[in-house]
């Protein structure tokens, strides 16, 4: 019998009342439980969960941008899985790095967010690890174009996936908007457009300036009209979400998904979004349709487009909706879970047909 695969994260973000949190409506369901759930698999806790060293350790691998402790953890169990997914590449490094030093063949799939950074340029090109990645899962497409190109993997070895959002918990409440735009996010934010971009009017603005992912603390200017909040309830942020009239997402122009989240969570509560057109975000909006779209770093454009939706009801309702129908079609939590769990299933078969030809 094949053993089930691992899936790997440096630290859970639910507590053991996960199921009814998210029966009574109070959280969003999380990808990986839901993934480890789709894939009969498991997930290595980290070492050091629950002791005094958790905390300094985990502070030096943010500091590092690597997972190491969890990736060590998970390699010297890897003989007992038929399949390693490494959620990210703060995992899939160091873990691919011991797999080798220990001569560990377990197919391996990545899910890849930011594999052209400078470090990991690097890394690839001096120690040819990603040579060793069955399979790389990217939620952009340019992570994806670069993944099967300059990183050598060939298209059959690099997928796109769009990165998902619990569409069951974000969605439209019957609530009326309200006269403050909503921003969301710290990764790549780029709150000095925005804070131009409103100067001058009479728009409130609410910020919500937090995140698991962001390496560091993007935060707007305190100003008057200008409401900055942080490590809200998820009931808290969703209502936000629904009574915004408008939500931006001013981004700088990175080849990742950076807002990605954002950006989904907004669609799928069925509000109009004017977004930064990042080569990140490529394919993730129809302009003009389920969201309006202003080159990054042009305050005037943003601006632009702000007051146009700003007074034009109707037409934030038409976007609104079709971004929540888009959502509900293609890119929600379970068509993700789905997409991430049939390369886990090849990759199995074929590590399985390699046993019987080797027994």
């Amino acid at each position: 019998m094949v053993a089930p695969p691992s899936i790997l994260v440096g630290q859970a973000m639910a507590g053991g009342d996960y199921d009814a949190q998210v029966a009574a409506d109070a959280i969003p369901r999380q990808d990986y439980l839901e993934l480890a759930r789709a894939i009969g698999g498991v997930i290595v806790p980290h070492p050091f969960a629950g002791t005094r060293l958790y905390g300094p350790v985990r502070l030096a691998e943010r500091r590092l941008s690597f997972d190491i402790a969890v990736a060590l953890r998970a390699a010297l169990r890897a003989r007992r899985y038929s399949v390693l997914v490494s959620t990210s590449e703060k995992t899939a490094v160091p873990l691919a790095s011991a797999l080798r030093a220990l001569g560990t063949a377990t197919p391996h799939i990545v899910i890849g967010h930011k594999l052209s950074s400078g470090l990991k340029t690097l890394i690839w090109r001096h120690t040819r690890l990603q040579r060793d990645f069955t399979q790389v899962i990217c939620v952009s497409r340019a992570q994806a174009d670069y993944a099967a190109g300059p990183l050598g993997l060939g298209r059959d070895r690099a997928h796109f996936v769009y990165d998902k959002v619990d569409q069951r918990f974000f969605r439209p409440l019957p609530v009326e908007d309200e006269p403050y735009v909503l921003a969301v996010g710290q990764e790549q934010r780029d709150y000095s457009t925005l804070l131009r971009a409103l100067a001058g009017t009479e728009i409130r603005l609410v910020v919500i300036a937090s995140s698991p992912w962001a390496n560091s603390a993007i935060t707007p200017a305190q100003r008057q009209g200008v409401k900055v909040l942080r490590n809200i309830p998820y009931w808290q942020l969703r209502e936000l979400y629904a009574r915004a009239r408008v939500v931006a997402l001013p981004l700088h122009d990175v080849d990742y998904a950076a807002g990605a989240n954002g950006l989904l969570e907004a669609m799928a509560m069925g509000r109009p979004v004017v977004a930064s057109g990042t080569q990140g975000l490529a394919g993730y909006i129809e302009p003009d349709t389920t969201a309006i779209v202003a080159p990054p770093g042009d305050a005037l454009a943003l601006r632009d487009a702000i007051s146009r939706l700003w007074g034009q009801p109707q037409r934030r309702a038409a976007i609104g909706a079709q971004a929540r129908a888009v959502v509900e079609s293609t890119r929600n939590l379970d068509t993700y879970i789905a997409a991430v769990a049939q390369v886990v299933s090849t990759a199995r078969s074929g590590a399985t047909d390699m046993m019987r030809m080797h027994a």
